[in-house]
């Protein structure tokens, strides 16, 4: 393998979050956590360090669920709803327990989309948006694609922290892991492909 070859060199990232993990979604631009309030409106919490989530506050907390295609749902163990985007809107849906979500519900569904700086960006297909955090609080984007994140839409990306690692057991509510998340492929892994020279995914 010629040495010089940096165009089809790639690092392997694993997939960033998984169904059953607990994870938190921090945006640095805003330094604040997305939250899903008792109102039933998704906002964000009061403005604190991405290092880690305070053991106190559930509100920030959200259980991974496969939502099939390979779409996720976000469920707040606190509320026993999911996160759920109507349009410009976020807030939740009805109480639904988290192993209940229905096939017909497209609201709650999102994407993750990795960008460079190992952040994400959460997708919805039925409005054709992204989760954005304002100055305001949490609302939609304009329509944009999947996987056509803009790397100047810094409201729309967001850090993980996760609580639970459902692939290691691993509780925690004080580290963010790196993102990207390198090392030896597992079978079941899902991946994305990184290229460094032109620092972009396949």
């Amino acid at each position: 393998y010629p040495a010089g070859w940096t165009w089809e060199s790639f690092t392997v990232v694993r997939d960033p979050i998984k169904p059953g993990d607990v994870v938190a979604f921090w945006n640095k631009i805003h330094r604040r956590f997305l939250r899903l309030h008792s109102s039933g409106n998704v906002d964000y919490s009061t403005p604190c360090s991405g290092n880690g989530l305070p053991a106190t506050w559930g509100w920030e907390r959200f259980t991974v669920v496969d939502a099939g295609n390979g779409e996720l749902a976000f469920h707040s163990k606190i509320h026993n709803k999911f996160i759920r985007m109507h349009d410009s809107i976020l807030d939740s849906s009805v109480v639904t327990n988290v192993d209940q979500l229905p096939s017909d519900w497209t609201w709650v569904r999102f994407k993750v989309v990795v960008n460079p700086h190992h952040e994400i960006g959460l997708h919805n297909k039925q409005w054709n948006k992204y989760i954005s955090m304002t100055p305001d609080g949490a609302c939609s984007s304009t329509p944009r694609n999947y996987n056509d994140l803009p790397l100047g839409w810094t409201w729309q990306s967001f850090k993980v922290v996760k609580i639970f690692d459902k692939r290691t057991t691993t509780t925690t509510t004080t580290t963010v892991p790196p993102l990207p998340i390198e090392g030896k492929l597992v079978p079941g892994d899902i991946v994305y492909l990184h290229n460094k020279v032109h620092n972009r995914f396949v």
